[in-house]
């Protein structure tokens, strides 16, 4: 599914570099008792600067240290930037989750080393297939061996699985930001009032404010009118906002298509050109010289 615009990686890691994020994530789309025992006062979050050097650009990882019932653990977010699903994904988030507890050990003593919950956001378009514990990655044609096979499960919040009503009825900033995401090019229009509305009744004005700044984040956004007191944004003010940006994108994806139409038609002119050329009993090399063309690709031309 083509969606109106992907947020990347300064995107993601700004949103939820807000704990009031990180507490609408956890409350709307971890579905687990324990989160209500959670101590949201109580977050902080960790350096993850030092987890894998390898960490690839089609990731990302933000880390935050909870309390549950007075008891610290660990929140490991990974989000997946790439659009093709990754199949070897619970080796990574394996991999990755060891790496931070040897990053602990060095900087801590511990007796009992604490939990870890892995959580990964995946934002492409592809439909998620990957299993969610790395002992499915795991062939094992004997039960007496699987207790000794590696073994942890994450958590998935796949955004293309979400459909848009059940977005709109968790009636948070983090759902209008996926149900942004998940929408098709053109139909952002249609969705701009429920989004005004969804931020008028936002209380927390840093989130709010978060939430502006990652949606003019979808365009270049040097023309559009800045809300002085984003805490006391009213609903007209909101939609101005929202068909603003929403217009300026339009106007940019019709840019696009404006460039991406002129390539095609020079692509169609050379090729035009190209068999005229070879009608005319011009030499396959000459042709590719003159239309930019590899004598391969001419080949493969003249072939269709």
């Amino acid at each position: 599914m083509k969606k109106t615009q992907q947020i990347h990686d300064s995107g993601y890691k700004y949103i939820f570099s807000h704990k009031g994020f990180i507490k609408q994530l956890l409350q709307s789309f971890v579905p687990m008792n324990w989160v209500r025992e959670i101590d949201f006062n109580e977050m902080e979050q960790i350096n993850s600067s030092f987890i894998r050097k390898n960490l690839k650009n089609k990731e990302s990882d933000v880390i935050y240290k909870l309390s549950y019932k007075n008891t610290p653990f660990y929140l490991y977010l990974l989000i997946e930037f790439q659009s093709t699903v990754d199949k070897t994904m619970p080796l990574r988030i394996l991999s990755y989750v060891i790496d931070f507890y040897e990053e602990l050990i060095k900087k801590e003593k511990f007796s009992e080393l604490p939990e870890v919950f892995p959580v990964l956001i995946y934002n492409g378009n592809e439909k998620w297939t990957v299993p969610d514990n790395m002992a499915h990655m795991i062939s094992t044609h004997t039960k007496e061996l699987r207790e000794y096979l590696p073994s942890l499960k994450y958590h998935k919040i796949i955004i293309n699985e979400f459909t848009k009503d059940s977005l709109i009825k968790i009636k948070n900033l983090l759902a209008g930001i996926f149900l942004t995401e998940n929408l098709k090019e053109g139909e952002l229009e249609n969705y701009q009032k429920i989004l005004a509305e969804i931020l008028v009744k936002e209380v927390d004005s840093q989130l709010k404010e978060a939430f502006v700044n990652w949606f003019c984040r979808l365009v270049d956004n040097e023309n559009i009118k800045p809300i002085q007191d984003i805490s006391h944004i009213t609903l007209e003010e909101a939609k101005t906002m929202f068909a603003q940006t929403i217009e300026k994108i339009k106007k940019s994806e019709r840019k696009e298509g404006i460039k991406e139409g002129i390539k095609e038609g020079i692509k169609e002119g050379k090729i035009a050109a190209a068999f005229k050329m070879r009608e005319e009993g011009m030499a396959l090399s000459l042709i590719s010289k003159i239309t930019g063309f590899s004598e391969a690709q001419l080949k493969k031309i003249f072939k269709n």
